[in-house]
């Protein structure tokens, strides 16, 4: 019990973090793969060099047209996955708003119509006091 414990607690800690400091914690996820590319370039590049007697430039070149080649190739399969993604977020947004919608009209049902013009009242006078 007190690994879960654990586990939750740790798990709530970094989505607070990832919520509160979302602006951070994209900007070191963007840093990393940008890294993680370059690494993959300077690799590449030193492999042609290496293996095919390539300039440093040519090297560059042909890194830069095979990175570009790879980028097209994935492409149809990035669009595909962010497509399924929004249509996936788009039923769940439906789904809640419908539910939430229900709640809210059974809420309303309860209460007594008196209580509706109480609040109205008071919604109209905050408003016209304070703008």
């Amino acid at each position: 019990m007190e690994k879960e414990t654990i586990k939750r607690s740790l798990t709530v800690l970094v989505l607070l973090v990832i919520a509160l400091q979302v602006d951070t914690v994209l900007s070191l996820l963007l840093e990393g793969i940008h890294i993680l590319v370059e690494v993959v370039e300077l690799a590449a590049e030193h492999l042609l060099e290496a293996l095919f007697g390539l300039t440093t430039r040519a090297s560059q070149v042909v890194t830069a047209w095979l990175g570009f080649a790879v980028f097209l190739a994935a492409l149809p399969f990035i669009v595909r996955k962010i497509k399924a993604l929004l249509s996936r977020l788009k039923v769940a947004a439906v789904e809640q708003w419908r539910t939430r919608s229900a709640v809210a009209r059974e809420w309303a049902r309860t209460v007594h119509a008196r209580r509706w013009v109480v609040a109205s009242v008071i919604l109209i006078a905050t408003y016209t006091i304070f703008f």
